[in-house]
């Protein structure tokens, strides 16, 4: 799935939560993608929380929250279940 991924998305990081199948990505576009891994159909697009590049995005020990960082310099917290920040950190 991650090879049919990358063949059109310019894809720089990947995680995924390891109680369900979903799979977090960050992009050259400043974006993240949230991903159902069973069907590969992009779930939702978060846009406008980077001004840079996300290289890297790490979902949290407990999975209800998921951390991206950026080339704009800031580390993004965001909620799982509203996909909204919940803090930045620069």
């Amino acid at each position: 799935m991650i090879i049919l991924l990358l063949r059109y998305l310019k894809i720089l990081t990947t995680s995924y939560f390891s109680t369900s199948q979903i799979i977090i990505s960050g992009h050259l576009d400043n974006n993240v993608r949230i991903w159902d891994a069973r069907t590969g159909n992009n779930i939702r697009e978060i846009t406008g929380i980077h001004s840079g590049q996300v290289t890297s995005v790490e979902v949290s020990p407990n999975q209800h929250q998921f951390l991206t960082t950026s080339r704009d310099h800031t580390l993004q917290l965001l909620d799982v279940r509203t996909y909204t920040p919940i803090a930045t950190y620069a």
